[in-house]
C-alpha cells in the first residue's frame, strides 16, 4: 500500500511537475504574444503622423480645386461678357457699314464740276 500511495504520489507529482512546465511554457506564449501586439501598437502609432500628412495635403488639394473651379468660372463669366461685346461690336459695325453704303449713295447723286 506503501508503495502504491508513493507511485500515486510520484504520479501526482509528475502530472503538477508537467502542469508547471505547461503554465510556464504558455505564460512565455503570452509574453511573447504580447510583446509582438505592443510591436504592433507601436507600428500603428507610428502611422498616424503619416495619415495626419495624407489628410493636410487632401485638404490642401480640395482647397487648391476649389481655387481652380473658381478662376473656371470667373473665365467662363468673362468670356460670356466677350461674347455678349462681340456681338453687340459686330452689330455696331454691321450698322456703320450700312450707314456708310447709304452715304456713298447720296454722294454719288452729287457730281463736283470742276
Amino acid at each position: 500500500m506503501v508503495t502504491a500511495m508513493r507511485g500515486a504520489v510520484g504520479d501526482g507529482v509528475t502530472d503538477v511537475n508537467t502542469f508547471v512546465d505547461q503554465v510556464r511554457r504558455n505564460g512565455e506564449r503570452v509574453h511573447d504574444m504580447g510583446v509582438e501586439l505592443a510591436g504592433m501598437v507601436e507600428e500603428v502609432m507610428a502611422l498616424f503622423p503619416r495619415f495626419e500628412a495624407v489628410t493636410q495635403a487632401m485638404r490642401e488639394q480640395a482647397s487648391g480645386a476649389d481655387e481652380i473651379t473658381q478662376s473656371v468660372t470667373q473665365l467662363s463669366q468673362g468670356a460670356d461678357h466677350t461674347r455678349e461685346a462681340l456681338g453687340e461690336f459686330n452689330q455696331a459695325t454691321a450698322q456703320l457699314t450700312a450707314a456708310v453704303q447709304a452715304l456713298q449713295q447720296e454722294v454719288a447723286q452729287f457730281k463736283v464740276k470742276n
